[in-house]
């Protein structure tokens, strides 16, 4: 009898901690790419940065991106993240071919985007049920 309570409390302790690791992971990668967003739009909106500054800035954004996406996928809905990979390349591919105002148009996007996903994703009540 005592075998199969700890056994049970192991388990949900197991589970328990898998949850708070992703609810982390994820809290921290919305959190890092709205700020860093919210950054480069910033920057776009001062003429005195390059555009070669603002396309390091989002290349930054979209690797790290892509390399918690990969993650995330295991977690939630490939195709509610996908969204974000897509106007942060159309970004880079404005910005590019120098015209600032299209690359600040996805960048408002994204950050559109990236409302609607901690809406699907974060940690809420909601969610819950």
């Amino acid at each position: 009898m005592k075998t199969k309570i700890v056994s049970i409390i192991i388990f949900i302790v197991i589970i328990l901690s898998v949850c708070i690791f992703e609810v982390t992971i994820t809290n921290e990668t919305i959190d890092r790419v709205k700020q860093s967003n919210y950054k480069v739009i910033e920057m776009a909106n001062d003429d005195n940065i390059s555009n070669t500054t603002l396309y390091n800035e989002l290349n930054e954004i979209g690797d790290f991106w892509a390399n918690r996406e990969n993650f995330l996928c295991l977690i939630f809905n490939h195709k509610d993240m996908m969204e974000l990979g897509k106007e942060i390349e159309q970004a880079k591919s404005y910005l590019k071919q120098d015209n600032r105002k299209e690359a600040v148009v996805h960048l408002e996007l994204l950050t559109e985007d990236i409302l609607s996903l901690e809406h699907i994703v974060l940690f809420n009540m909601q969610n819950l049920f």
